[in-house]
């Protein structure tokens, strides 16, 4: 049978920074930086070497929280995800947006985009066993009622 024999060292780093601009805005900034090396040395195993290349090295998160008069509230999120170049997926911008309305305490109508900057992007790849299929979230618009109890 298959024997594993690769080696991998996985070197990471997160930091993320939140300023309250004022008491009813907040900004939050995320980065990751992530590498996985994977050295066969003459694995028959192979299954290890999809593991490389399925997370991006780079991963930005930026986010706005804006409680506005009224009961309204104004979420903005940007992110941008590096390329996965062994899956031959771009880098890619992604903007979400969400307003919400609370009407009467515990009440919420609110209206979220998600996906906003393009129809569609490639992003990570799922697995399903031993064979990578690449997901491509389209653009979405939604509304939807909260009730908090």
């Amino acid at each position: 049978g298959p024997a594993n024999r690769a080696d991998a060292v996985a070197k990471g780093f997160e930091a993320e920074a939140e300023w309250r601009v004022a008491r009813v805005w907040r900004l939050r900034a995320a980065y990751t930086w992530f590498l996985l090396d994977i050295d066969p040395n003459g694995s028959t195993d192979f299954s290890a070497e999809f593991e490389e290349g399925k997370t991006p090295r780079h991963q930005v998160d930026l986010r706005s929280f804006a409680d506005l008069p009224a009961g309204w509230r104004l979420d903005l999120g940007l992110r941008y995800v590096g390329s996965l170049g062994r899956r031959d997926i771009p880098p890619y911008w992604g903007l979400d947006a969400r307003i919400a309305w609370e009407f009467a305490p515990g009440m919420e109508l609110e209206v979220v985009g998600r996906d906003l900057l393009e129809p569609s992007h490639p992003e990570f790849p799922r697995e399903d066993f031993l064979r990578l299929e690449t997901s491509e979230p389209e653009r979405s618009v939604y509304a939807a009622v909260r009730a908090r109890f």
